[in-house]
């Protein structure tokens, strides 16, 4: 069983042990979505921990709200963001993400985990 994150936790404090490179723009919808959906963001660490584990060090990671402009549907996504891009980048974050399927399940919101092939920001 997942764990959820503690009433205090922000974007700023649940990110804390991953960083440098995580890139939070609009930390304040974040924090409102993740404190709506506390499990989520539970699974959203252990995601955030794989995919530096498979990407390496200089990997961005960005979570950002998303709406959807016909359906109005807000959702997280998490953009994984690299300063160069080889072929086969979804296909690594597939299987990542494919080790969450169950947890992800179980959210009572949303995470989307791609690439947007933006390079990362300087930090």
């Amino acid at each position: 069983m997942q764990e959820t994150l503690p009433v205090e936790a922000t974007p700023s404090s649940m990110f804390s042990g991953l960083s440098p490179l995580i890139v939070v723009p609009h930390a304040e919808e974040v924090s409102a979505y993740l404190t709506t959906h506390r499990d989520l963001g539970s699974v959203l660490i252990g995601v955030c921990t794989k995919l530096r584990e498979e990407f390496g060090p200089a990997v961005e990671l960005s979570p950002e709200m998303y709406q959807d402009p016909e359906d109005h549907d807000r959702y997280l996504v998490l953009y994984v963001r690299l300063p160069n891009y080889q072929s086969g980048i979804l296909q690594r974050i597939e299987a990542v993400t494919s080790e969450f399927a169950e947890p992800f399940e179980a959210c009572t919101g949303h995470l989307l985990v791609t690439t947007d092939f933006r390079r990362t920001r300087a930090y």
